[in-house]
């Protein structure tokens, strides 16, 4: 996609539509939408847990931070139910690491769109 990244801007700016719906790993459509100042929604293929633990961990005052080691647990906070995690389970490898700069895009052009679509629904969250 990167690769059509400068096509695909072309095509939005000649057909200039109402709404972009892109995947949060094309950043740069946050761009392409301001440009002609339209809304961009970012699309999430995970679920809504996915997301909590996403945003949990990007937070600056994450529990995580606190830990003295990958074995001590600490509670996803803003969660409805208590969920007790240590870094060890995090189902993304070691979440006290720098995020990279691709991952540091994505929450910049989430922060510049209208809203967020994730792949979800009741049942599978409860």
């Amino acid at each position: 996609m990167t690769l059509l990244r400068h096509k695909i801007q072309e095509l939005i700016s000649m057909r200039r539509p109402d709404c972009i719906v892109s995947d949060m790993l094309h950043p740069w459509t946050a761009g392409a939408a301001a440009k002609i100042g339209i809304m961009r929604l970012v699309f999430q293929g995970t679920c809504m847990f996915t997301s909590s633990l996403k945003d949990a961990i990007q937070s600056p005052y994450s529990p995580h931070l606190k830990t003295q080691s990958n074995c001590e647990p600490f509670v996803i906070p803003g969660l409805p139910d208590p969920i007790t995690m240590t870094d060890h389970s995090f189902p993304i490898s070691n979440p006290k690491r720098v995020y990279t700069q691709l991952m540091e895009e994505w929450r910049d052009a989430e922060l510049k769109s209208y809203g967020v679509l994730v792949n979800n629904f009741y049942e599978l969250d409860c």
